[in-house]
């Protein structure tokens, strides 16, 4: 779930001001004089016009953001690092130690994207990881019980059907599934 915060005296013809968490994707119309500022209470995001992805979920480790076009500059709130995105990078950064690394996006707008279409898109990602942004995205704790954490998953699951990725992944896993409460295990059986 994604939470957009204004004050109404940071938030008008003069200042343009938000506080943010979960994902967005924003087009920024361009005015160099009233910049639009994004806060997190990890990342303060200074936009002047621009397209982008923004993923800051408070239980998570790590914050990003893809930029597709325009310019954006990030300061870290923990180290006051500042560094500026270019179109086509994407920016991490490490909430424990509010450093910042930058890399070029190596797949198309889409991928990044692909939460605006109720997808869920993992390209060769550690299966650990998959479950954690289950688990984030669906506000539940997935355990897995004599599953190899680090078998890497590729391919697409829905992000508005919880039992239909349960389906996949204890069908592709070969686990059972049980519930308790706010929590999901899934347990794969081992033969003697």
């Amino acid at each position: 779930r994604s939470i957009v915060a204004y004050r109404p005296h940071a938030f008008t013809k003069k200042h343009r001001e938000i506080d943010f968490k979960g994902e967005a994707y924003f087009e920024v119309r361009h005015d160099a004089d009233h910049p639009f500022l994004i806060h997190t209470p990890d990342v303060s995001v200074k936009v002047t016009g621009t397209k982008f992805n923004l993923c800051y979920y408070a239980e998570a480790a790590t914050m990003t953001l893809s930029l597709f076009d325009g310019s954006v500059s990030l300061r870290s709130v923990k180290t006051r690092e500042q560094i500026r995105l270019k179109p086509n990078e994407r920016c991490t950064l490490d909430k424990a130690t509010g450093h910042f690394t930058v890399e070029p996006l190596d797949e198309d707008s889409a991928y990044y994207t692909a939460w605006r279409r109720h997808e869920l898109v993992f390209r060769s990602t550690p299966l650990k990881q998959v479950v954690e942004k289950l688990g984030t995205v669906y506000g539940v704790d997935i355990q897995l019980r004599n599953v190899n954490t680090d078998d890497r998953f590729t391919g697409t699951l829905p992000s508005s059907d919880f039992n239909k990725c349960l389906i996949v992944m204890s069908n592709l896993y070969h686990c059972k599934v049980s519930r308790d409460d706010n929590t999901v295990i899934l347990t794969k059986n081992v033969s003697r």
